[in-house]
């Protein structure tokens, strides 16, 4: 028997997909069980003798924890892997961590809760549905389980990462969108740099953001948080701009990019293009020291931050 979700799938995947999913129902299915012992089982190692830490508030916890340091990815250059992309899926892991077995000796240790997604994007139908094969049958091979409803196959577009993609290019999150146009005026610095670490995640799609943003930052200051109607309007404007970002193009390192640039007295703004469309943007307030300095030089200083900001693409 289908669920409403799984009615949903059929009516919006192609056929040659459908096929594939109904290969797979054994991945599909909630485990009624512990994962299963794998050759690398999650484990928590303690010296000897070692006593848990128990005082609050953990003083002194991180100078006795061990470094365990690794890269994460970053957004911008996990959406610069997508060039070529018209076909995506998404999948979720079903619980999570709760998939991985924690060794016996070790399940008493710690307990906690997360999720995982996978996504495969592909450039032709034949390819993805070749993708989704190949990622079925290691999960599969791994006793890991997926959970349907939260899953989308062989879609023309995908959130990602807190964007939308599509064979167009990347554009912002319409729920994010909302919120930031919900957002009340800020009543407090708490709400301030809420509302400036919301819009400033998307500051790639404009070309004046911290321009815009000049009242509102200063209200960042020490003993500076008093609401004005300088800051009033540039609330009011940052929402506007947000509301009408445009849509990036996804960025082919096998093409020439060109690096725009401008300047005015407070600021200057550079954007990265291709094939005459734009890839990313960005702003920059000029301090006092530099604000006195002529055109040509702002315009200098503009292109020196354009190539520090993108050298790994320039």
């Amino acid at each position: 028997m289908m669920s409403a979700g799984d009615n949903r799938i059929h009516e919006l995947v192609d056929d040659a997909i459908l096929k594939v999913l109904d290969q797979y129902p054994d991945v599909f299915k909630e485990p009624m069980t512990l994962p299963p012992v794998r050759s690398l089982d999650h484990s928590i190692p303690l010296k000897s003798g070692a006593v848990p830490v128990s005082l609050r508030p953990y003083r002194g916890l991180d100078k006795i924890t061990i470094k365990d340091k690794y890269t994460i990815p970053i957004a911008d250059d996990l959406l610069d892997e997508l060039h070529g992309s018209v076909i995506f899926s998404k999948v979720d892991l079903r619980a999570g961590y709760h998939q991985i077995r924690i060794k016996a000796e070790d399940v008493h240790k710690t307990v906690f809760r997360t999720h995982m997604g996978y996504y495969e994007i592909s450039g032709s139908l034949k390819e993805h549905v070749e993708h989704l094969i190949a990622m079925f049958d290691t999960l599969r091979d791994h006793s890991l389980y997926v959970k349907r409803s939260k899953c989308s196959f062989g879609q023309p577009k995908v959130e990602y990462l807190g964007h939308i993609i599509n064979r167009d290019g990347v554009s912002t999150n319409p729920a994010n969108i909302k919120a930031m146009l919900e957002w009340p005026t800020p009543k407090s610095l708490k709400a301030l740099r809420g509302i400036l670490g919301l819009t400033g995640y998307y500051r790639k799609y404009m070309s004046s953001y911290d321009a815009i943003c000049r009242p509102l930052t200063n209200l960042l200051k020490k003993d500076a948080f008093i609401w004005n109607k300088e800051a009033d309007i540039a609330f009011k404007a940052l929402k506007t701009a947000m509301f009408s970002t445009p849509v990036l193009i996804l960025l082919d390192f096998a093409k020439e990019f060109v690096v725009e640039t401008d300047a005015s007295h407070y600021g200057i703004g550079v954007v990265l293009m291709q094939k005459g469309k734009p890839v990313a943007y960005f702003s920059k307030v000029l301090s006092p020291k530099h604000r006195g300095k002529s055109i040509y030089e702002k315009e200098y200083m503009a292109l020196l931050n354009a190539v520090d900001k993108w050298r790994h693409y320039l």
